[in-house]
């Protein structure tokens, strides 16, 4: 009991100093590098987006390449179908209703590829601590597999600081510790540097208050 009346304490004022509100999404041009035990280290480029399901938790995708590397989540599909759903509906599918539905699924779909969690500090700066169960991963080098590139499956655990304009403007900056769904489990530091507009919700679902 005493660990919930402190979980609500917490969570009370960062959903009262929340930078974002429910439905707001972003999307983000984005510089990256992946450096994995046992392999080189590369560099991608690529772009990335979040849908805010609530006013701290949010769902991201996103894929990136570069020379001899590629990596997507799967939520590269799923969550530009929440995005486009959201812009379409503005919000205003009734709790029952099939959009509602539609929503609720999607949303499901997404949550365990890639969660945020955003807490504010103030003046538009939030630390955004995430995990990711799963990423697909091309990787070549050609001193490991002179034959050609593998396809790898990751997870990783790590952390953002976010730094949001009053016009809308999001950069961000992350690092995360990547581990291999492989034999040996080799892991890696995968960072990098986001730049994106914010689209604000005009209103709020009724379906997941």
């Amino acid at each position: 009991m005493n660990k919930t009346i402190l979980l609500i304490l917490f969570l009370f004022p960062v959903a009262a100093n929340a930078q974002l509100r429910k439905y707001d999404w972003w999307l983000a041009g984005t510089a990256e590098r992946a450096d994995f035990q046992g392999f080189r280290a590369y560099n991608a480029i690529g772009i990335r987006g979040e849908v805010m399901l609530t006013k701290v938790w949010g769902i991201e995708t996103g894929l990136a390449g570069g020379q001899d590397y590629f990596h997507l989540n799967p939520g590269t599909v799923v969550a530009p179908m929440l995005i486009l759903f959201l812009a379409i509906s503005n919000g205003s599918e009734s709790e029952g209703s099939l959009g509602g539905l539609a929503l609720l699924l999607l949303s499901i779909a997404s949550m365990a590829e890639h969660s945020n969690f955003h807490i504010p500090l103030g003046g538009g700066v939030e630390v955004v601590p995430f995990f990711s169960l799963i990423r697909y991963r091309y990787m070549y080098d050609m001193q490991l597999s002179p034959a050609g590139g593998h396809n790898y499956a990751s997870w990783s655990v790590g952390s953002k600081l976010s730094f949001i304009s009053s016009k809308n403007w999001l950069v961000n900056a992350s690092i995360e510790r990547s581990q291999l769904y492989y034999p040996g489990r080799p892991y890696g530091i995968h960072a990098g540097i986001n730049i994106g507009y914010i689209f604000r919700s005009k209103s709020e679902s009724k379906f997941l208050k």
